[in-house]
């Protein structure tokens, strides 16, 4: 509480009491100082977050091609991230299917009373869009994961290790034909053994992409074939 000097002078007295009126006007800017100050600080806090989102949306997430194995690794990582517009640039559509086992591939884990009567000759970009999942179902997806470019690239060959899908043992064989420039992946599906440990071959197939690679760069859907 302010008590007055009595002994001021008039003049003192006023400008006291001037003061006293502006006083609540100054301590309510003061409590304002810390509050703005705040806002600053988080302003500048989004700011930065939204510079660090900004990077890494605009971080391309396919490496330049320089040769067939970069275009792999982009192709491995448009199927991880289910990039459907990025798996469509490895497809000159339409494809003709009379001779890609593409229609066999889409309706392999369908049962047969379901399939069409006939199948279409060509495989188009709509079927693609369609099917896409069908066509790279999660045994390539997986098995392909399993791939070191690294490794490919020294011996033109990589053995995926095994792995399970649906209780389903298999692993994939990339192998790269130097002479004919093809690219295959093999996805196979080996035999089981019975109760006391023998192999048996029954059950026993594979089911192989074929990529040509065009100027050494870059890679093409080929076809699909079934083995075994």
């Amino acid at each position: 509480m302010y008590f007055p000097n009595l002994s001021m002078k008039p003049k003192q007295l006023k400008m006291s009491r001037k003061w006293i009126n502006f006083l609540p006007l100054y301590v309510a800017y003061i409590s304002l100082i810390p509050a703005c100050t705040n806002k600053q600080e988080q302003s500048k806090q989004q700011d930065s977050k939204s510079i660090t989102v900004s990077a890494a949306e605009i971080r391309p997430k396919y490496v330049v091609v320089n040769s067939w194995l970069d275009d792999f690794q982009n192709f491995k990582t448009a199927i991880d991230q289910n990039d459907i517009d990025k798996q469509k640039t490895y497809f000159n559509f339409p494809v003709n299917a009379d001779t890609t086992q593409i229609w066999d591939a889409v309706y392999d884990s369908v049962s047969e009373e379901k399939h069409p009567a006939t199948f279409s000759s060509t495989f188009t970009e709509n079927d693609f869009i369609k099917h896409q999942q069908a066509i790279f179902n999660t045994e390539f997806i997986k098995s392909l994961a399993q791939v070191n470019t690294m490794e490919l690239s020294k011996k033109s060959e990589y053995i995926s290790p095994k792995i399970k899908v649906n209780s389903d043992s298999l692993y994939m064989i990339a192998n790269y034909d130097k002479a004919t420039k093809i690219l295959q992946l093999s996805v196979n599906h080996p035999g089981k053994t019975d109760e006391y440990g023998n192999y048996e071959s029954e059950g026993e197939y594979a089911v192989i992409y074929f990529f040509k690679v065009r100027e050494n760069k870059y890679l093409l859907f080929d076809k699909i074939l079934f083995a075994g």
